[in-house]
């Protein structure tokens, strides 16, 4: 992809974030979109067919942006932290992804970025974890799956509970994990 057209695709991006903030995804039409962006209706037809593929596009290549730009050093208190910041700071993004790419799209998100830290906090623990791959390997999954989950609902009911209770109760679970 060209430079220009990588950022005719950002422009695009970046305008439908804002105006997330104060519209809902359902709403916002590809003619608002392009006004609010400056560029005419052709320009975003020769880039996406939809506003959902923009909106799949911009959060697949956000996602791969803060990955690369991230150290992932596999430490479960400075992931949950990075992914409860990337959810703080997108949240009308991911809510709309939620709603209309599906909730699997921020989920696997989630999960593609706790499990490294949730397999390094079971190998510190040693035991059967070590002794038996497969359920070390059966034991992450179910961590993460579970950890994603609580995450999941924390964009879906944020007032359901604080950041910090939940940072504070996911810590507490890691370290007893046996």
């Amino acid at each position: 992809m060209n430079s220009s057209s990588k950022s005719t695709k950002l422009l695009l991006a970046n305008t439908l974030k804002l105006m997330l903030k104060t519209e809902d995804y359902s709403k916002i039409t590809i003619s608002d979109l392009c006004a609010a962006a400056g560029i005419n209706r052709k320009t975003f037809y020769y880039h996406f067919h939809t506003l959902d593929q923009l909106l799949e596009w911009a959060v697949e290549r956000e996602t791969i942006d803060v990955l690369m730009s991230y150290d992932l050093n596999h430490d479960f208190e400075k992931e949950v932290g990075f992914i409860m910041d990337y959810i703080e700071k997108n949240f009308e993004l991911l809510q709309s992804v939620n709603k209309t790419v599906g909730r699997g799209a921020v989920h696997k998100f989630i999960y593609r970025n706790l499990y490294p830290p949730v397999m390094n906090a079971l190998l510190k623990r040693g035991g059967q974890f070590v002794e038996d791959r497969e359920y070390l390997e059966f034991s992450a999954e179910f961590y993460t799956e579970a950890v994603a989950g609580i995450l999941q609902n924390w964009l879906e009911k944020p007032k359901l509970r604080n950041r910090t209770q939940i940072a504070e109760y996911l810590q507490l679970i890691v370290e007893r994990i046996n």
